[in-house]
């Protein structure tokens, strides 16, 4: 995603700040809980999402970002997969002898927390675009929240470079009135003060995305999207020499996440 270019001179690079929430995305997710195992008989529900996500505008420069997710309610299958583990289940047999031949079994099970591979991460992905009608949703509400901040944080950050400079301009027009009065002028803003300030609500802005990519990550171990909620025991701190040793490091996950939301967005976004 293309950002705008900075020009408040700020001793922060807002792009650095503003880039895909990707860059900000932590290297360790907790982990997923296991699905609950179906009754004898009874098929395995799809994952119903029972969730949203909304966010607050920002006003007077003050960067703010508030986010809720609210449970709504759904109708309780029999029999239903936890949205945080298992994404393919068992066709129910049938039960008259006469009937036609049970439909196939779905892919071996997947475990979201356990994958370390890509293209398994992909089949895993392309599995519950599948079975879940609502992931698709869900991924593109993520983005267009993604959107929709990032350009009123940069709106507001323009906002602030006029005032400053109308500012000076005030000053100006008030050192003359002054002068005539007799009195002492008034001292401008320096530039060093200005630019204290920009960098100022970069900061607000960097904390602000920050917390965003927080709820994007949950969101996204929530949908049961590989690399996000990987087991621990799955990740490991220092490079393994063992080729049977199927641990990622910390470096390696951070990558995948990466790679998984440029993955989404090449496939959801408008």
């Amino acid at each position: 995603m293309d950002q705008p270019n900075d020009s408040g001179g700020s001793s922060l690079d807002i792009d650095a700040i503003l880039r895909s929430i990707s860059q900000f995305i932590p290297q360790q997710q907790p982990q997923l809980d296991h699905a609950p195992t179906a009754q004898p008989g009874q098929q395995q529900a799809q994952p119903q999402l029972h969730h949203g996500s909304s966010f607050q505008n920002l006003e007077q420069q003050q960067v703010q970002l508030s986010t809720k997710y609210t449970d709504t309610p759904a109708s309780t299958p029999t029999s239903a997969t936890s949205l945080y583990g298992v994404i393919s289940g068992q066709q129910r047999r049938q039960s008259d002898p006469d009937a036609q031949p049970p439909a196939r079994t779905l892919s071996p099970t997947i475990n979201p927390a356990t994958i370390t591979e890509w293209r398994t991460a992909v089949r895993c992905v392309t599995t519950m675009m599948q079975q879940n009608p609502q992931f698709a949703a869900h991924v593109r509400k993520m983005i267009a929240d993604q959107d929709q901040n990032l350009k009123q944080w940069w709106k507001d950050r323009e906002a602030l470079i006029v005032k400053q400079k109308s500012r000076i301009q005030r000053t100006k027009e008030l050192n003359n009135t002054l002068k005539a009065l007799g009195a002492a002028p008034a001292s401008d803003p320096t530039d060093e003060e200005n630019i204290a300030e920009l960098a100022h609500f970069d900061v607000k802005v960097y904390k602000a995305s920050q917390r965003m990519v927080d709820v994007h990550t949950g969101e996204l171990k929530r949908l049961g999207v590989p690399f996000f909620g990987i087991k621990p025991e799955r990740v490991t701190k220092t490079p393994s020499n063992d080729p049977n040793d199927t641990r990622i490091t910390e470096e390696q996950l951070l990558q995948l996440q990466r790679r998984m939301i440029e993955y989404l967005e090449d496939l959801y976004r408008d």
